[in-house]
């Protein structure tokens, strides 16, 4: 979780992508909305009626969350945490209209008289990527060097499933790190995912670079 926006997911709030927002309702419980919204560059803005449940839940409660996927990468996401900051009038759904462009839609507006403008003030971000949040990529891929032999025992282990050595690989790392069993298979398998992701990227890397220079190889591997 940082304060500033992470520059890596940016374009998702410069994007014309739905935001899954949260309120709070009177009595405590939540209620989230896909909604449209709009980007600035320091305040987020959603379109929104004077007449419905949302409205009367950021009356009473003014912090909110919402959350947007990268439709080409759902494991791609950026969560947004903030408070309300204003709701005023949108004057002749001025506003509306905007978001309407934005989302490539254009339609008569027919409750523009209680329509609001909701100015969200944004506090922290949590960008994710590969399901994971910046500080949980850092833990993964962080070396360990005094632990590699543990970890490759713990790996054979998982996959033969030799349920002695299974479970001395467990005890083992469990005490080195201080560890539950459950936390070291989580680790163990995303370790093992991000290493198949890496194999997949270099994999497409040299098919694109054989794709556009495998001419000029053949010709200099028959001279």
């Amino acid at each position: 979780m940082t304060a500033a926006l992470p520059t890596s997911h940016q374009d998702l709030l410069e994007r014309p992508l739905f935001a899954h927002l949260a309120t709070v309702r009177p009595d405590g419980s939540p209620q989230s909305s896909a909604m449209w919204f709009a980007w600035d560059g320091s305040r987020v803005r959603f379109t929104h009626t004077s007449a419905r449940q949302k409205y009367r839940n950021l009356l009473a409660e003014g912090r909110v969350a919402f959350h947007v996927q990268d439709p080409a990468n759902p494991y791609r996401t950026l969560e947004v945490r903030g408070r309300v900051e204003s709701m005023d009038p949108d004057k002749d759904a001025a506003f509306y209209s905007e978001l309407q462009h934005r989302y490539g839609l254009d339609f008569p507006v027919f409750d523009a008289a209680v329509r609001v403008v909701i100015v969200v003030k944004p506090e922290n971000y949590v960008a994710v990527d590969g399901g994971l949040t910046e500080s949980e990529t850092v833990a993964l891929t962080q070396p360990y060097p005094r632990l590699i032999p543990l970890w490759y025992h713990f790996c054979v282990a998982f996959t033969v499933r030799t349920d002695e050595i299974f479970e001395e690989a467990l005890d083992a790392l469990g005490k080195v790190e201080g560890l539950s069993r459950q936390e070291i298979v989580r680790r163990a398998v995303l370790e093992r995912y991000e290493r198949s992701r890496h194999v997949d990227r270099v994999a497409a890397s040299t098919t694109r670079m054989t794709n556009r220079w495998g001419d000029v190889l053949e010709r200099l591997g028959s001279e």
